[in-house]
């Protein structure tokens, strides 16, 4: 029986452009080969390749297993050894894609299995994958292809029984809101939260889920409960604080990848904040943030699709709430990443006096790579979150909300 898969519309028609490329992925990782790549490789009597071979592919000493056999050595450049004059790759070019170990032949596409369903998707690292999925003026739909026999599955969700259809109960009514345009992202995104409060305060069944979905379905069309929501104010010099710990975090202590840090930098010349340690708030630095959010404001009311299309993205990828230890820290997460990235293109805003999309695919993918791909990322970000005492819903509203500009 052929097997299908669920993909974001786009997935499909995803290429890689090489050269072309303004951050391609042959460089700066840590690449894992497994065993038949490694050994396809090594193995390869190709007068390119083998050469090479010998000083990029290094066997693993502590792998116990198939999957970690390998790893590759990069130049001084610190990019593949196997990248020829124009940025494209010997081994697919000399060898064929079959001899591409599992790292290189998947990225930028991801693969999952979730009990009896596959799940194909394309992570946000990759610049040309931000352009074909969150550029999207209609907003992300989903569609089911064919599994082809050559596609790798490379990682599989360890859910069973009901907690399947607890995540489908869950994502497809948080999809569902996050894509109602009738009212702001941000307001989307604090309905969101008041959702996963609820949802909190029992264990994950699927009788109490689909409870707590249809009791918000029920209050999110009552105006006067969306006319409360709205009223909560943002708190900007609360934002500005919690923006700079973070980014200082992701700086400091998660990463340093030179094209994230120039955007990350961008945001501290444009707002003159100061070292990102020093966490003084001064008030040209607040009137300046006020100013850039409503130079956000104006790019996002003709592009809101962009970020839209990001956190629904998100929450097909991660398999929400699965990705944290409750609910509440599933729902910090998505918070951190989409706060950061308007927290970086609030500071462009300020930078370079407005906002383009090439803005927002650079902030989106520098942040994507820099970040959301190191493991402990959200553990050590959430950390800051509690230290700072914003860990409740709460405080994470008023950190969500861009007031309306006058």
């Amino acid at each position: 029986m052929d097997k299908m898969v669920l993909i974001p519309k786009g997935v499909e028609q995803f290429q890689c452009i090489g050269a072309a490329c303004e951050d391609h992925c042959c460089k700066i990782w840590n690449v894992n080969i497994d065993r038949v790549g490694f050994i396809k490789v090594t193995t390869s009597s190709n007068p390119v390749i083998k050469p090479i071979a010998k000083k990029a592919y290094q066997k693993n000493p502590k792998t116990t297993n198939d999957v970690n056999y390998g790893r590759m050595k990069m130049n001084e450049q610190k990019e593949c050894h196997f990248l020829d004059e124009n940025k494209w790759c010997l081994i697919h070019k000399e060898l064929g894609e079959s001899a591409l170990c599992n790292t290189c032949a998947i990225y930028p596409r991801e693969h999952r299995e979730i009990g009896s369903y596959i799940e194909k998707s394309l992570t946000l690292s990759c610049p040309e994958a931000v352009r074909t999925l969150l550029l999207q003026k209609e907003g992300i739909e989903f569609e089911e292809v064919l599994l082809q026999p050559s596609e790798r599955i490379q990682n599989q969700i360890t859910l069973a029984g009901e907690q399947v259809d607890i995540v489908w109960a869950i994502r497809t009514f948080v999809i569902t809101l996050l894509q109602e345009r009738s009212i702001s992202l941000d307001l989307r995104m604090m309905l969101l939260g008041l959702f996963a409060e609820k949802l909190n305060e029992q264990p994950k069944t699927l009788e109490h889920t689909e409870q707590v979905i249809q009791m918000m379905q029920q209050r999110f069309v009552i105006p006067q409960y969306i006319e409360a929501v709205m009223q909560i104010k943002g708190n900007e010099l609360v934002q500005l604080q919690l923006h700079k710990e973070l980014l200082r975090t992701t700086v400091e202590e998660l990463s340093f990848n030179v094209r994230y840090v120039e955007v990350v930098n961008q945001f501290i010349r444009g707002l003159k904040t100061g070292p990102l340690e020093n966490k003084e708030i001064t008030e040209e630095t607040l009137q300046k943030y006020i100013a850039a959010q409503a130079v956000y404001q104006q790019f996002t009311r003709e592009h809101q699709y962009i970020l839209e299309n990001y956190v629904v993205h998100y929450i097909f990828t991660n398999v929400f709430p699965y990705n944290g230890k409750t609910i509440l820290e599933a729902y910090e997460d998505i918070i951190i990443n989409y706060q950061l990235i308007k927290a970086l293109l609030i500071g462009l805003a300020s930078y370079n006096g407005k906002l383009t999309i090439e803005d927002a695919v650079l902030a989106i993918q520098s942040y994507t790579k820099a970040v959301a791909h190191n493991n402990k990322s959200y553990d050590v970000l959430r950390q800051k979150i509690k230290e700072s005492n914003m860990e409740t819903i709460a405080f994470l509203l008023a950190y969500i909300k861009t007031n309306e500009s006058k």
